[in-house]
């Protein structure tokens, strides 16, 4: 028995592969500048394209982790309550919909019930829970930026080989 692992990014994966398809892509379209314009064209604007849109994937993913790293580090957190498990049918990774563990807080000053999701998981954390409580980690200031500590909620399981 494992804890269950938290799937890549959506941000992070297609990023990488269209980074990396365009990194491919343009510097082929740039070597066939003089040979073929029609080459360069398709292989130079589409290695272009493509890998200006996965750097922006990538900072994108970049920035929503080290807003998390900051949140975290802040260490300002609220117990919120489990409301639901369910799966993330916008998100597909291996033919597979990741779970999503969504919380619920009610700010007892004032009396706000807020609803914040987990990072997409790869199996089915039910099994793994200790309670139906779960730290989440705020910013104050802005509660769109928060961290739902799922490694806190789980039952410490060692796996041995």
């Amino acid at each position: 028995m494992r804890n269950p692992r938290s799937a890549p990014s959506v941000f992070l994966l297609a990023g990488g592969i269209f980074a990396l398809v365009g990194g491919i892509f343009l510097p082929i379209g740039i070597g066939l500048r003089n040979v073929d314009s029609l080459f360069f064209y398709a292989f130079g604007m589409l290695g272009a394209v493509l890998f200006g849109v996965g750097l922006a994937l990538l900072i994108i993913w970049y920035k929503r982790r080290k807003v998390q790293q900051a949140v975290v580090e802040g260490g300002k957190y609220v117990i919120g309550r489990i409301a639901n498990i369910s799966r993330n049918y916008s998100v597909t990774i291996n033919g597979v919909n990741p779970y999503v563990i969504e919380c619920v807080f009610q700010d007892p000053d004032t009396e706000i019930t807020h609803t914040f999701r987990s990072s997409d998981l790869m199996e089915d954390p039910s099994p793994y829970l200790d309670s139906d409580e779960i730290r989440i980690y705020i910013n104050p200031d802005n509660l769109d930026e928060y961290y739902v500590d799922i490694p806190s909620a789980l039952n410490k399981v060692v796996v041995h080989h």
